[in-house]
């Protein structure tokens, strides 16, 4: 795919470009001028004109597992599962998952901005 012939995914100062595959394949889609058109049904996908549009359907038909938990969202509508490890992640993000398990994200985040501040100031 193109998109990784000259993909850096270090973004500088140790922070890594972890946008999920979903996300860049909607972005070049929209930027080859397709229409994405979301559905909640596979009826609601046989009424997409496929020559302009492509049906998105919703993360629970294909995707139920969450990049950001590792938990099952399995429902009714899940027709596969896309298992992954989650392995791009570095060691500093598989500590902030670990920890904002324990206290909550957003927990999590605050305490994570809190050492970046006493890491600089002890650098300064």
């Amino acid at each position: 795919m193109d998109y990784y012939s000259d993909k850096s995914f270090d973004l500088g100062n140790g922070i890594l470009d972890t946008k999920v595959m979903p996300e860049v394949v909607k972005d070049i889609l929209f930027h080859q001028n397709w229409i994405l058109h979301d559905v909640n049904s596979i009826h609601d996908a046989h009424g997409v004109d496929t020559s302009t549009e492509i049906a998105v359907f919703p993360h629970e038909f294909f995707s139920p597992k969450s990049y950001e938990t590792g938990e099952m969202g399995i429902t009714d509508n899940t027709y596969s599962i896309h298992h992954f490890a989650a392995s791009w992640y570095g060691i500093k993000e598989k500590i902030y998952q670990f920890v904002g398990k324990l206290i909550g994200k957003n927990n999590a985040k605050k305490l994570a901005d809190r050492i970046k501040e006493l890491i600089v100031k002890h650098l300064i």
